[in-house]
């Protein structure tokens, strides 16, 4: 989609809510392209694909028309403050209970998964237990054995003050490339208390953190195939 053809579409006497809505999507896809990490945020000009069609490097363009456009209809400009997702997600880290984070290999065309790692890392008061094991797919028996059983060796406080840094709170809920094969994973933040279940996961894809994540979390030999590339 071209810049002239954005405006025509988009803003051209447009109402101000509609020109709002665009905006605030623009900066949605915006903040999803530049939390990307690993060989995507080098190549995602030819890849990532958004709402509006168009190469990634356009949407600052095209957000910049919409807001002027706002401006000149007698509208506001109030972007998005991804800073609040952060902060709102750091201030309740120390309420996590468990992380559990899942790894399988995954066709997209026929969505066939295989090859399932599960990990539970348990956050105790004193020490941080992780629980290991294969998961079966439809296609595999139960494993016999029980899941593999040891301690990372990190306090909780420190592992809490190491995972603050990685900005967790502005991943997005999902990452996706659609192409035929690739690793898929999946992580869940458990509260003790009131607060809902986190998760967040990809295909392929992933933020610019996960790679210190995993390195926290004893992951990069899980996932070494998403993260060489």
């Amino acid at each position: 989609m071209s810049p002239l053809e954005f405006q025509e579409e988009y803003l051209n006497e447009k109402p101000i809510e509609s020109i709002r809505e665009v905006i605030h999507s623009l900066e949605h896809e915006i903040l999803y392209f530049e939390s990307l990490g690993g060989w995507q945020a080098i190549q995602r000009d030819n890849y990532i694909l958004n709402a509006f069609n168009a190469n990634p490097r356009d949407l600052y363009l095209f957000r910049d028309l919409a807001v002027n456009a706002l401006k000149a209809a007698g509208g506001k400009y109030r972007p998005i403050n991804n800073d609040k997702r952060i902060a709102s997600f750091n201030s309740r880290i120390s309420d996590i209970s468990d992380i559990i984070v899942t790894r399988s290999s995954f066709f997209y065309q026929y969505s066939v998964y295989w090859s399932h790692k599960y990990r539970v890392y348990h956050i105790l008061e004193n020490q941080i237990k992780l629980e290991e094991s294969d998961l079966p797919t439809q296609s595999e028996k139960i494993p016999d054995e029980l899941p593999k059983k040891r301690r990372l060796p990190l306090t909780p406080t420190e592992f809490f003050e190491r995972l603050k840094g990685m900005e967790i709170g502005g991943w997005y809920s999902y990452y996706d490339m659609p192409i035929m094969e690739g690793v898929k994973w999946k992580v869940e933040f458990h509260y003790k208390s009131k607060y809902r279940t986190l998760i967040r996961d990809g295909y392929i894809l992933y933020p610019k953190s996960f790679k210190d994540f995993c390195d926290l979390l004893e992951l990069n030999e899980s996932f070494a195939e998403l993260l060489k590339k």
